[in-house]
């Protein structure tokens, strides 16, 4: 009975710690994206809630609705800090400063083996975009990851102060062990890799359960002053976003 009472106490924490981090990536996309008209936008929506009712149930073969979630919270997330949008190709989120077009890939990485294989068909879709058409001398490459389910969730930490540190030893044992993935790729049109993490967080002190969010960029380009100067510039703006829900989320960078 005792073994019966304690499994389902887990069962339900666990639901409710995937329940608080689903519905935080829900409100952030529908604040960015609740005035957007774009037509393919109903599609993603679509796909985005038709994957497994619990993040611990994902496998390979059912990642299209989770993938299509971190599609839809990049756009959301350049949305909401400023940046002019759009959804249709070239690229998964088109992102325009000034006369400059970035075009951002969106990938997943679902486990240590793929990793690779994900950032090279990242950087294949990319080339494609470059090439032909007089767009194609102003169009950059951003390739944005999120390496969340490369390690252990939900974090459980002491305070504020031992969740930051325990995010940017995930950045930094990703960069450690992958940064070959991407240096042998860059072909000097990619302005940056942006790098995402969150997770739901138990806090002890105070006792919380949170989603924290934190995100990171690291420049690609070839140093010219316009590759430069749209990186600064959307580096900027991403590091004015704020949470839509500051009692249930945080924002680390």
């Amino acid at each position: 009975m005792f073994t019966f009472i304690r499994n389902t106490a887990l069962v339900g924490r666990q639901t409710l710690i995937n329940s608080l981090a689903e519905a935080t990536e829900l409100i952030e996309i529908h604040e960015g994206l609740k005035d957007r008209t774009d037509s393919e936008l109903p599609d993603l929506l679509q796909k985005f809630i038709s994957g497994t009712p619990l993040r611990a149930d994902e496998a390979p073969g059912k990642s299209k609705a989770r993938n299509t979630g971190f599609h839809l919270w990049f756009a959301a997330a350049a949305a909401r800090c400023g940046l002019k949008i759009d959804l249709t190709s070239p690229g998964d989120v088109g992102i325009t400063w000034g006369e400059g077009r970035i075009a951002a890939e969106c990938k997943r990485l679902l486990g240590a083996r793929k990793v690779d294989g994900r950032i090279s068909k990242g950087f294949r879709q990319l080339k494609r975009t470059y090439s032909g058409g007089t767009v194609a001398s102003s169009l950059y490459g951003l390739l944005a990851i999120t390496i969340s389910k490369l390690y252990p969730l939900p974090l459980e930490v002491a305070d504020e102060a031992e969740l930051r540190e325990r995010g940017e030893e995930n950045f930094v044992r990703f960069v450690s062990e992958y940064q070959g993935s991407w240096k042998k790729r860059v072909t000097g049109r990619e302005i940056a890799l942006f790098l995402h993490w969150t997770s739901p967080v138990i806090v002890r002190k105070p006792y919380l359960v949170v989603v924290a969010t934190d995100f990171r960029f690291i420049p690609l380009h070839s140093g010219s002053k316009a590759e430069d100067y749209y990186f600064r510039a959307i580096q900027d703006r991403f590091h004015r976003l704020v949470p839509t829900e500051p009692g249930a989320s945080i924002y680390l960078p």
